[in-house]
């Protein structure tokens, strides 16, 4: 959850970590007002700020439609010029309605802190953990799996699959597939495929590593078939431009291929 004034912010992460540089508006918007709906339900989070949730999802809609709807049909979320943009027009928008963006920021932290209080305000006993963790998981299964139909209803992605060269663990659940290039900034990368399956990830790790003999375990994550290992840190685009296979989640995997 982020206050209006960086909501444009944390999508352009959402986005980028899943490899889209141009994202549909329609995406964008559904994205904005699902994080505002959620912020705008939150009692703590009203309480804090003094407003009504009905001010509350007044603010939201103008931020909306003072500096989401006038942007292209494609908005570049990967774009540091873009981040900047949006920065400004919120910072401008939330001076105009008098929002106190430290207090806002401040109020969202406690928020958070309320949710998390709610579960952890007695000591749980290890089944209660144990549980409390598994519906965690799920929550985290459910948003990700969310997000992937509305990125793979908004982009109509599904097409073209004949074009990817690297094999497909079946059977799989389509995610997103970026057959025109992943892009991270000014960096434009390989094409790239996300799929869901129905199998652990050393199960799917085996698999690649005996369709792909010549890949290698990254050394940064056992979970990651490289064509080529590169040097340096770790960083969201390193291999933007290498072939490989990446296993997450439970279970994500990626594919970045050459044609």
């Amino acid at each position: 959850m982020r206050p209006i004034t960086s909501v444009a912010l944390s999508l352009s992460l959402v986005a980028s970590n899943a490899a889209a540089d141009n994202v549909p508006k329609p995406f964008v918007e559904k994205m904005i007002a699902k994080s505002m709906q959620e912020q705008c339900a939150s009692s703590a989070y009203l309480a804090c700020r003094d407003i009504s949730a009905a001010e509350c999802q007044k603010q939201g809609e103008l931020y909306l439609k003072t500096c989401i709807a006038p942007l292209p049909d494609q908005i570049p979320m990967g774009s540091a010029a873009f981040e900047k943009e949006m920065e400004a027009c919120g910072v401008k928008l939330a001076d105009k309605l008098g929002i106190d963006l430290d207090k806002a920021e401040a109020c969202d932290d406690a928020m958070e802190m309320a949710e998390e209080e709610s579960v952890y305000h007695d000591e749980l006993t290890p089944e209660q953990l144990e549980e409390l963790m598994r519906a965690e998981q799920l929550k985290q299964q459910q948003e990700m799996q969310a997000f992937v139909d509305m990125m793979r209803e908004a982009t109509g992605s599904g097409n073209r699959l004949e074009e990817i060269t690297l094999p497909l663990y079946e059977p799989y659940e389509l995610g997103i597939h970026m057959a025109d290039g992943a892009a991270w900034e000014e960096l434009r990368g390989l094409p790239a495929v996300t799929f869901r399956v129905n199998a652990s990830k050393d199960e799917v790790l085996a698999f690649y590593k005996q369709k792909l003999p010549t890949f290698k375990v990254d050394p940064n994550d056992p979970y990651r078939l490289v064509e080529k290992v590169l040097p340096g840190e770790e960083t969201i685009a390193k291999y933007i431009n290498v072939p490989h296979v990446a296993i997450y989640g439970d279970t994500f995997v990626q594919l970045t291929y050459r044609r």
